[in-house]
């Protein structure tokens, strides 16, 4: 289980890459880049291809995230078709709207595995 955090300011862009169990374990390795989240304008692309499982509570990392830099700037990559419902389920809960929102901002891409 770990989450491994990649920077490119030239890029503009934030890599995190979340592998085994994702959920509350993680949560001071995750933590440090929310803190960094709100005073950058880089794009967050969270991979989840080597996620064996995604709990609540790693749900609620993604959403707090997405909170934090915006949807228009968070895209979770390699989610599984359940997970995507989970995930737009929770941001039509947290904020109305969110679900036709997401269409364009918010993407959550599916699941490739190679």
């Amino acid at each position: 289980m770990s989450v491994t955090m990649h920077s490119f300011p030239g890029r503009g862009v934030v890599t995190v890459q979340v592998s085994g169990r994702f959920d509350m374990s993680q949560w001071a390795e995750f933590n440090p880049l929310l803190a960094d989240a709100g005073e950058s304008h880089a794009r967050y692309l969270v991979d989840l291809h080597e996620a064996d499982q995604v709990l609540d509570s790693g749900l609620a990392m993604l959403l707090l995230l997405g909170e934090k830099v915006g949807l228009a700037r968070l895209e979770v990559l390699n989610c599984s078709p359940e997970l995507r419902r989970r995930l737009l389920g929770a941001l039509a809960l947290v904020k109305p709207g969110a679900m036709n929102a997401t269409s364009s901002a918010f993407r959550v891409m599916p699941l490739v595995r190679s």
